[in-house]
């Protein structure tokens, strides 16, 4: 049996709440944004430390969990997935690959 996009919806946002996203206040075409912020210091060459940031806004649209990557304060990428399962699991690995903890 598949799942009605409410069920998507609302199965999506309890596993982002779980998982430490909050809503941002965004709101896009009238789906709220969630957003989870990590940072750490780094030592950077010739520089000295410096703080690297990482953002992720994520939004669910027809039951399709959107996700907006930020780098240090810059737009990356946008990816699209086919369940919410998918989408948090491939954040962790978004995440990890760039060095932070999920």
């Amino acid at each position: 049996m598949t799942k009605t996009n409410e069920q998507k919806n609302a199965e999506y946002i309890t596993l982002l709440e779980q998982n430490g996203f909050a809503p941002n206040g965004e709101e896009i075409n009238g789906r709220l944004v969630y957003a989870r912020r990590w940072s750490k210091q780094v030592e950077v060459l010739w520089y000295g430390k410096m703080e690297s940031s990482m953002e992720i806004r994520a939004d669910i649209d027809r039951g399709y969990p959107l996700i907006s990557i930020f780098k240090d304060g810059r737009f990356q990428d946008r990816r699209g997935h086919t369940s919410p399962k998918r989408s948090i699991n491939a954040m962790r690995e978004i995440v990890r690959f760039a060095g932070f903890e999920f």
